[in-house]
């Protein structure tokens, strides 16, 4: 007997362990189960272990703004992420070219777009309004050959039926009406190809059912997920593997804290240092925390992303930096005003920032910022004559990530997507 289990993603808050697709949490907080008898933890879903894992990936029908290279190097890097997790031993790799089958050709693990309303609902069974993608990954109850839950085949599909009205890029730098995020949606689905299911219905990891924020790659809970189904014994004490008194890292890494997790690190200067997995974070290689790479905190130089609850402000021509976010009614640090900015037009917009607003003669620079009707000169907050003067700190903004509203990333129920507004 085979058990299907579709993939879905909504998207969410707090991190929370790992879950199989046995005993994942769906959207509305309910344990999913299935009718084996074994345990889902001793038993759990996954591919034969020592083999590899194919996928394949048609090219043949793309949607308006992804090209076949980059949807090629979406899910081949989204499939890398993945089986380069610490601790894990898995080999993942693209197998060509597929048939475009879903559930119905055991050999050929297929992944490919539907333009057609009438494929998708044949495929799927369901109306396409507010599904990004599926993922079908059909496994066995164990035998008394194979004591684990046995994946013999996965497909995934993402949604490119125009009347669902998504507009698919490759990546995308924030969320956005205006973009939705192949790269994002497949490293999702890659999760759930290879036997995780979602975690809690609402949690900052990339496998959870929903997400208040954009995650295009694994994060620590989904590694270590991956490492539980697919287990490296010889990796004990290496780099980025859980650690403990009982469990010490290798003589030349340290057993690192960040949140609730230890794992095995070591120190660093430059994200070289810290391959493709993991940051370097105040001299110390870890795991991203729920943010895009290259996103930044408090204070940080920034080109358009900034951490959650921050927002990429420019405060000169050739300088922006990451501030708090703020709203009239809500109180800045003492030293702060919550200061509503502008946008390249010299408008006002309905974005505000807590900021260090200097007044005439006072030190500007960096993070400080000159008073309205003032300009910052050489370090120093002035009066230009014959000018309005009014200062560039609030010239510019990127788009800001709304925390309050969720996008749905997927759920075969139909369940619609609430997607976050651009703030500016």
């Amino acid at each position: 007997m085979k058990l299907v289990f579709l993939g879905a993603l909504l998207f969410l808050t707090p991190a929370y362990s790992y879950k199989f697709l046995c005993n994942g949490i769906t959207a509305e907080g309910v344990t999913e189960s299935d009718q084996c008898t074994e345990s889902c933890i001793s038993a759990s879903s996954h591919w034969p272990v020592n083999a590899p894992v194919l996928y394949n990936v048609d090219i043949s029908v793309l949607p308006t703004g992804i090209s076949a290279s980059d949807w090629l190097k979406v899910v081949d890097s989204s499939f890398s992420n993945w089986a380069n997790t610490p601790g894990a031993k898995l080999t993942i790799s693209n197998g060509g070219y597929g048939v475009r089958s879903f559930g119905d050709t055991p050999n050929s693990h297929d992944i490919f777009w539907v333009t057609s309303e009438d494929e998708w609902m044949t495929k799927v069974g369901a109306a396409p309004n507010g599904i990004l993608g599926v993922t079908l990954p059909p496994y066995a109850c164990p035998t008394s050959t194979v004591n684990y839950r046995q994946i013999d085949d996965a497909d995934m599909i993402l949604n490119a039926v125009p009347s669902a009205g998504f507009i698919w890029e490759a990546g995308c730098p924030q969320l956005s009406d205006s973009c939705q995020s192949a790269k994002g949606t497949v490293a999702h689905e890659s999760g759930h190809f290879l036997g995780l299911g979602h975690p809690c219905a609402a949690c900052q990891e990339l496998m959870s059912a929903q997400a208040e924020f954009l995650i295009e790659y694994p994060l620590f809970d989904d590694q270590q997920g991956l490492a539980a189904l697919y287990p490296d014994s010889s990796a004990a004490g290496s780099f980025g593997t859980v650690c403990s008194s009982a469990q010490p890292c290798l003589s030349n890494l340290t057993c690192h804290s960040q949140a609730e997790a230890q794992y095995c690190s070591k120190a660093c200067a430059i994200p070289s240092d810290c391959g493709n997995n993991m940051v370097c974070n105040s001299g110390f290689c870890e795991f991203p925390a729920g943010v895009a790479l290259g996103a930044a905190g408090l204070g940080a130089p920034c080109t358009q992303n900034c951490d959650k609850g921050f927002i990429c402000v420019a405060v000169d021509n050739s300088s922006s930096y990451c501030f708090a976010e703020c709203t009239i009614s809500q109180t800045c640090q003492t030293s702060e005003t919550c200061h509503q900015l502008k946008n390249s037009k010299n408008v006002l917009i309905s974005s505000y920032a807590c900021m260090v607003m200097a007044a005439e003669g006072e030190a500007c620079g960096g993070t400080t910022v000159c008073q309205t009707g003032l300009t910052c000169i050489s370090s120093v907050c002035k009066t230009v004559s014959g000018g309005t003067g009014s200062g560039s700190s609030s010239s510019h903004c990127s788009s800001a990530k709304a925390p309050s509203e969720l996008w749905l990333l997927l759920l075969l129920m139909g369940i619609l997507v609430h997607r976050p507004k651009k703030k500016c």
